[in-house]
């Protein structure tokens, strides 16, 4: 043999002589068992995110240090000694059998624990993402704590918090609470993540902090699976404040990445897009959607609304091209024109007038001009088309809104309820579902309440008292669930029994407008039609203050005051419905769409214009909403109709609503049959 394999034979001896081989797996069991501690540790004690790392660091220091001092000393019966070289080394001071057992027994069992340790890490891991890859990947994005004491940056948690939940929505397989549910756990007391997981239907939950001194920028971001509060993971993401874009792209693909996402390349293009080159219009455009998250969660305020709007002008006025601020602009001023914070129903002044709704259109492509990936652009035209009466160009709009953001609730929602006006309640249902799963805010009851018309209007009874109940539950009185048994009872004939129902939820808040609009109908329908002038009455002296106009049920005050004699005042009534419904007609708005043709079709059969009747009424047909509410009236509930209800010509219009309104009916059937929902 040569000399240099035996140099090394005799250096592993000399190592095995002097316990060095010995020393490094009993360390490196130590130090494994000590890492493991440390990340088990570090969350609940609230320790540093570098905390891992350093242990890690000073561990492979004391790795060295272990080496060296097994090589230069020993540990014998009469303390420590340093080793003595081998060729000093007697018979006598071998190691005894006991001594040398000892330290073989600790290696091995050092050796044990480094193999077992790492079979638990890797099945751990193995079982770990395969869960994430089953389980339902419904995120909460809850708002951000603020570590800022200057005033200036005060909207900073809310504001980021709200971009990465923007974010994350872009992600197909993503499920994402809307951010104005989560936002309501700011300030909370609850701190239970379990119990806000329950709460909002997310199976894991983001929570962070962000702190912002001028330039620089930290935010801080973990992911917690909530059901067991395990802490999946949790960084820190540093940087200049002009990076914003490029951390927060960083902090979604992490997200992402550790709950095992596959992204496709549109949507890393999408999340990695940066809006604007301007920090100050970004933080300006923060601000104002901080502003109109604040008008949606709080009763449609409108000085938030305002101040949105303002704040919006301002960041264009910094940056012209900047597309997600004419986007959130766009958006703003439809809030503005559409419907007023009246409970209850009416329009705006504006709502017939034939430009109410340009500055929206123009604002909205005047987005796309910069950028054709904005959702939220989609969704406002989608809106435009709607009022206008271009059903196809709505739902293509809403539908292309809903390829870049799956989970934008406002989309949901206005394509569920288009979908129900062009008679394809399959999709309406499983629109208005999906919208309903992830916002969990303070406007859940008005997602459940179109779920519930939904489903009444379709002929599901059941599931139609079951949401009322739900939405009692949220808004905590029941003037819904009766208003809603009033319009079941009387959708069944039972005018009596849907009386009681009406006057109940009147009791319950003699001021709610549409507590007593119901009651109004309700003693129409019974016949008593001076207290249904009374309470129409003081309906509309509501609308009135409110700015509103109501056409809806102006027909049902002109026939109260045409049976207690009022003829004149009867023909003012029925004259205003006339104006309102044609200008709706002639507008192409939702009003034309779901009432205007029906209503004028009764004030004419009522008048005597039996011809303007039936034009009116087939119109109505072809629109396709054939709702069980619209039969029953037709059918035998609507005495404007008294005067041609028998003729051959209307029940033939009868029969084909009532064919269509079938279709649909046994078409949803099967399919909540195929869902398990029935």
């Amino acid at each position: 043999m040569t000399g240099k394999p035996n140099n090394l034979i005799r250096f592993w001896q000399e190592l095995k002589r002097r316990k060095v081989v010995r020393v490094i797996p009993v360390y490196a069991a130590a130090s494994f068992v000590l890492l493991e501690l440390v990340d088990i540790i570090a969350e609940p004690f609230g320790l540093p995110d570098w905390t891992l790392k350093l242990v890690f660091v000073l561990l492979c220091i004391g790795f060295f240090i272990a080496i060296i001092l097994s090589w230069v000393y020993d540990i014998t019966p009469e303390g420590v000694q340093k080793t003595k070289s081998i060729s000093k080394v007697t018979e006598q001071q071998k190691e005894t059998g006991s001594k040398i057992i000892g330290w073989k027994i600790a290696t091995y069992i050092s050796v044990v624990i480094i193999i077992g340790l790492l079979i638990v890490n890797v099945i751990g891991s193995r079982r770990q993402a395969k869960e994430l890859l089953e389980i339902e990947k419904s995120i909460a994005v809850l708002p951000f704590e603020n570590w800022n004491s200057d005033e200036e940056y005060a909207h900073m948690g809310d504001a980021i918090a709200n971009e990465i939940n923007t974010q994350l929505a872009k992600i197909k397989e993503f499920h994402i609470i809307s951010y104005t549910s989560s936002s309501k756990y700011k300030g909370s007391d609850k701190s239970a993540i379990p119990v806000i997981g329950k709460e909002l239907g997310a199976n894991f939950i983001i929570e962070g902090t962000i702190e912002r001194q001028k330039e620089n920028v930290s935010i801080h971001v973990q992911v917690i699976k909530s059901e067991s509060d395990d802490h999946l993971f949790a960084e820190e993401f540093k940087g200049k404040w002009e990076d914003i874009f490029k951390i927060r792209a960083e902090i979604a693909i992490k997200i992402a990445g550790e709950l095992q996402a596959m992204l496709s390349p549109a949507e890393v293009e999408q999340i990695e897009k940066i809006p604007t080159t301007n920090l100050t219009a970004y933080d300006y455009y923060l601000k104002g959607m901080d502003f109109y998250v604040d008008y949606l969660l709080d009763n449609n305020n409108q000085s938030a609304l305002e101040k949105a709007i303002v704040l919006f002008q301002t960041a264009l006025e910094i940056d012209a091209t900047f597309a997600r601020a004419y986007a959130g602009l766009a958006i703003a001023h439809y809030s503005r024109y559409s419907f007023p914070n009246l409970s209850g129903g009416g329009f705006s002044d504006d709502y017939f007038n034939e430009e109410f709704l340009d500055s929206v259109l123009v604002l909205a492509n005047m987005a796309l001009s910069f950028d054709d990936q904005i959702d939220e652009a989609y969704y406002v035209k989608g809106l435009y088309y709607s009022e206008s009466g271009n059903l196809t160009e709505a739902l293509d709009n809403y539908e292309k809104a809903l390829i870049i953001n799956p989970n934008n609730v406002m989309v949901l929602v206005s394509a569920g309820i288009l979908y129900g006006q062009s008679y394809d309640y399959v999709k309406a249902l499983s629109s208005l579902h999906k919208a309903a799963s992830i916002d969990h805010s303070s406007t859940l009851s008005i997602r459940l309440m179109y779920l519930l018309n939904a489903y009444f209007e379709i002929g599901f009874n059941d599931k139609a008292i079951y949401y009322a109940q739900e939405t009692s539950k949220l808004t905590g009185e029941s003037i819904i669930y009766n208003i809603f048994l009033w319009l079941s009872e009387f959708s069944l004939v039972n005018n009596e029994s849907a009386f009681k129902y009406a006057k109940a939820a009147y009791e319950l808040d003699s001021t709610n407008s549409e507590a007593i609009l119901y009651l109004g109908t309700a003693n129409l329908f019974t016949k008593r039609y001076q207290e249904a002038y009374k309470y129409y009455s003081k309906y509309y002296e509501l609308v009135k203050e409110s700015g509103g106009l109501d056409v809806n049920d102006m027909h049902r005050m002109g026939y109260a005051l045409w049976k207690i004699g009022k003829k004149d005042e009867a023909r003012y009534y029925f004259n205003e419905l006339i104006r309102g419904c044609k200008k709706s007609i002639t507008l192409k708005n939702t009003y034309s769409r779901q009432g205007a043709h029906f209503d004028l079709a009764g004030v004419y059969a009522f008048l005597g214009d039996k011809e303007m009747a039936y034009r009116h009424l087939e119109e109505f047909v072809k629109t396709d909403y054939q709702i069980l509410y619209i039969i029953m009236m037709l059918k035998q509930q609507d005495p404007l109709f008294n005067s041609i209800r028998e003729e051959e010509r209307f029940q033939q219009l009868l029969h084909t609503m009532e064919a269509k309104y079938q279709a649909e009916h046994e078409r949803v059937r099967k399919w909540l049959e195929e869902q398990g929902m029935l």
